[in-house]
């Protein structure tokens, strides 16, 4: 599969509202674990399977991650949210929390150099943004200023001087674009605070898992606090306690 084919198999779709077929077929998770709905930092693990039908594996040892710095609300995803859970919104502070697909991945550099084996990736330049603004049709979307035309009043700037998105993954959190439900969530490189609700780490382990990410396994990434794995991770078919590694 070329990255242009990856690319267009990942952005098709709209996120449903319950998880269906691409849980069952997924076989590459991103497993993140909080303390609590309140903290601002977990673990994230690598899982894979052969087969839907066989058992997960962790693959490789735990990752430290920081999240939002109001900790996991209920995000849009491939998930259905509790009846009358808090959900996320635009500028909380907070994390989602859920079942998500990922979208493509980003950073200052071209492809060759990103570090990403197989997973598709977009070079950053001065002129993208990450359009933060409800009522833009670009709302929670990455897109260059200099091919469309601009209907926006704020928005991310994705080459920051912070580094942080040196390299980055979108998260398909709110992809409907629901306004006010939260944009721009990624994963992307760490630093020393908690985030506005993208989930971060050091940029060795985010090149690991550029390494390892793999559209054929359709991977996704789930977030929960601790006591929500037992119950709702087995009810999701996925790993309600991760491996000491």
């Amino acid at each position: 599969m070329t990255r242009r084919m990856a690319l267009s198999v990942l952005t098709a779709a709209v996120i449903p509202a319950q998880a269906g077929p691409a849980r069952v077929s997924c076989r590459q998770l991103l497993r993140v674990e909080t303390p609590s709905w309140t903290s601002t930092s977990g673990t994230l693990t690598l899982w894979t399977r052969e087969k839907s039908s066989d058992p997960w594996q962790q693959d490789g040892a735990a990752i430290p991650v920081m999240l939002g710095r109001n900790g996991l609300r209920w995000g849009r995803g491939l998930h259905a949210v509790p009846r009358g859970a808090p959900v996320k919104r635009e500028g909380d502070g907070c994390s989602p929390a859920g079942i998500f697909r990922l979208d493509t991945a980003f950073g200052s550099m071209p492809a060759g150099q990103s570090g990403s084996a197989r997973w598709p990736w977009r070079q950053m330049t001065p002129t993208y943004a990450g359009v933060d603004d409800p009522a833009s049709r670009f709302y929670n979307r990455v897109v260059d200023a200099a091919a469309v035309k601009k209907d926006w009043k704020s928005a991310e700037d994705m080459m920051p001087k912070s580094g942080a998105y040196r390299r980055g993954i979108i998260v398909q959190h709110n992809w409907n674009q629901t306004p006010n439900a939260g944009s721009c969530i990624f994963l992307h490189i760490r630093s020393r605070k908690p985030t506005a609700g993208c989930t971060t780490m050091s940029e060795k382990d985010l090149l690991r898992l550029l390494a390892c990410l793999d559209p054929v396994l359709q991977p996704l990434l789930v977030q929960l606090p601790a006591a929500e794995w037992p119950g709702r991770g087995a009810a999701w078919g996925f790993p309600a306690m991760a491996k000491s590694r």
